[in-house]
């Protein structure tokens, strides 16, 4: 008896076109929405490739739901909100619905909205996890529900993983600061070794090293993300001798950033950027708008979120057998006021 031929999956026909798998399920789905030719080509590459869609061995997999779980760490800061609009964007032209949550930093509440996903017979996950213990995230993984990581890089490819890289971001960072004759230079973030935050300092660190103009990175401890904490690490810079205070600080993130400018600007005697110059990361929209422009690390947050929607999808279509994939992106360097640009 001749051996049965394996089934044409979604990806064999991406493959085949020469297009990502959320083209070729933009193209089955709405194929208004997918310029002629490319539909063209995803609808020959369909025809002459003889693919059939099963949509119950699809939602079998997809754990009889038509949606995905995104579950990012703070919902007050832009980059994560960018991040789920891209994952969205692209679930959504698969057919897909998508259910966001917010851990907020917390483990607990992290775990919680996992506990939802799962009650909601979620088909896959993508995740922007809380620390570096994933076991929850593996567990899920071994119940049959797909998990992307995302602002984490899985060098081991247990999940496939998108992310810019912090470490290059960090060295950016403080790099442009002594490159800009700082000799002075502090990063403002969280207490603690977590991810990526550890990295970006790292990073910067090495920056500082390998110019050999300034002093050892000087770390300001804040115990949150916000604007606020921004506020708090400004009032300990300020509270520094003039002659032994930071010239050049790099903050974990522009929120944290911007309430350094705020309270900067607020306080007499202190001009930003000629006594202190001021870098955040990850280029949200209201960077550029401040009343002095925020110079920043850019990271393409919405294509992250993109990426990892897509990766989802292949491995909801290939199942366990899918191969699992890391991403990484180079962060940007953008230069404005805020440290001399």
């Amino acid at each position: 008896m001749a051996e049965k031929s394996p089934a044409i999956s979604i990806k064999d026909v991406a493959r085949f076109a020469g297009v990502a798998v959320s083209t070729v399920s933009l193209t089955i789905n709405h194929p208004d929405r997918v310029k002629p030719q490319t539909r063209d080509r995803v609808q020959a590459a369909i025809k002459t490739l003889g693919f059939v869609r099963n949509a119950a061995a699809r939602q079998l997999r997809r754990g009889r739901s038509g949606s995905i779980g995104v579950l990012m760490r703070e919902v007050r800061n832009p980059f994560y909100i960018s991040v789920a609009s891209g994952a969205e964007e692209t679930a959504g032209a698969a057919g897909l619905l998508t259910q966001s949550g917010y851990s907020e930093g917390s483990a607990d509440d992290e775990r919680h909205y996992l506990e939802l996903f799962l009650e909601s017979r979620s088909a896959g996950l993508i995740v922007a996890p809380v620390s570096d213990d994933l076991a929850d995230l593996l567990t899920l993984q071994r119940r049959g529900v797909p998990v992307v990581i995302v602002d984490r890089a899985i060098e081991d490819r247990s999940f496939s993983s998108v992310f810019a890289d912090p470490f290059a971001g960090g060295y950016l960072a403080a790099g442009h600061l002594a490159d800009t004759g700082r000799t002075r230079i502090a990063f403002v973030g969280p207490r603690g070794h977590r991810r990526p935050a550890a990295e970006r300092f790292a990073g910067a660190a090495r920056a500082v090293e390998d110019r050999g103009t300034a002093g050892p990175l000087q770390l300001i401890a804040i115990d949150s993300y916000s604007v606020e904490a921004g506020r708090e690490a400004a009032d300990l810079i300020l509270g520094m001798p003039a002659a032994s205070r930071p010239d050049g600080v790099f903050a974990v993130n522009d929120l944290v950033a911007i309430g350094l400018l705020q309270r900067l600007r607020s306080t007499g005697g202190v001009s930003v950027p000629d006594d202190i110059a001021v870098i955040g990361y990850d280029d949200i929209p209201y960077a550029g708008s401040a009343l002095i422009g925020l110079s920043t690390i850019r990271q393409p947050s919405r294509a992250i979120g993109r990426k990892a929607a897509e990766l989802l999808i292949a491995e909801l279509d290939g199942g366990i057998a899918a191969e699992r994939t890391l991403v990484r992106y180079e962060p940007e360097l953008v230069v404005r006021a805020s440290s001399g640009g």
